[in-house]
């Protein structure tokens, strides 16, 4: 029989779902850049109050590798406290670039979920670079490689259902499909607040029901049909799952030493001294 506390939790986070619910504004006077500035930041400071200080939660920016290659804009991006922060200014709100080898979590919010703004999720997330550049790794960790090549974890996150789940998940697969975009660059999570969460299946994941061994890079789905619970267990899901990461990315060390190297490149300015 499972404690009483995780009941607990799990209507805790119910009421956390409500509440995110209730603080996006309803209005048609509310600007579309009012809208985004309250609905990014009401999800930022749930995740910033839930997760160790290790991890810094910021809005807007984009994410970067030692090559030079950079994303597209990052409506919430959850970074290591182990990499250097780009920010605008001291302004909570600044937008905040990171190194990809310090990213743990990029997350694309929006307002409604209709096929529109989920190709643009997708489309946003998947512009993420792979490549990612370490100078050690903990040799004692099983697949640690495998573990770090998922980084960062990847999430759609709305506040109103513009389309089913099933169908959003056919139009992930036609786009994915016809721009052939590879299966690491596809979201982790698609979540609607309170209406459900499709996570991508892990390698080796069960089935809950059967205990069998579901299909790699499929999705499960999880809607207010199962549960009345959807909106707090999908948080708790997300916010497991962006500290699982935390755990992995400390142990390895990024190499800033390549990125130096591409700053020393990139001063055409520089003259040897005398």
């Amino acid at each position: 029989m499972p404690s009483s506390v995780f009941k607990e939790i799990l209507i805790e986070f119910q009421g956390k779902a409500d509440e995110l619910a209730s603080k996006i504004p309803q209005t048609t006077s509310s600007t579309s850049s009012d809208k985004g500035t309250q609905r990014e930041g009401a999800l930022l400071n749930l995740i910033e109050n839930h997760l160790p200080s290790r991890s810094g939660v910021h809005i807007g920016g984009y994410v970067f590798d030692s090559e030079g290659d950079k994303s597209k804009q990052i409506d919430l991006i959850v970074a290591t406290d182990s990499t250097l922060k780009f920010r605008t200014s001291k302004d909570s709100f600044a937008k905040t670039n990171t190194c990809v080898e310090g990213c743990l979590c990029a997350i694309s919010v929006k307002s409604k979920l209709n096929k529109k703004e989920l190709i643009d999720s997708i489309d946003n997330l998947a512009s993420i670079s792979t490549e990612k550049k370490y100078s050690s790794k903990n040799p004692f960790i099983e697949n640690i490689d495998e573990q770090l090549e998922k980084l960062p974890l990847k999430v759609i996150f709305a506040y109103e259902k513009g389309k089913d789940i099933r169908s959003l998940l056919v139009d992930l697969k036609n786009h994915v499909d016809e721009n052939n975009i590879e299966d690491n660059k596809k979201p982790d999570f698609i979540i609607v607040n309170n209406e459900f969460i499709a996570e991508k299946i892990k390698k080796g994941q069960k089935s809950i029901r059967t205990n069998e061994i579901l299909p790699e890079g499929k999705y499960a789905i999880y809607s207010k049909e199962n549960t009345k619970f959807v909106g707090g267990r999908s948080l708790w899901t997300l916010l497991t799952r962006i500290q699982q990461y935390g755990d992995i990315a400390d142990e390895a060390d990024i190499d800033f030493n390549h990125y130096y190297e591409q700053i020393k490149l990139s001063d055409d300015t520089w003259k040897v001294p005398n």
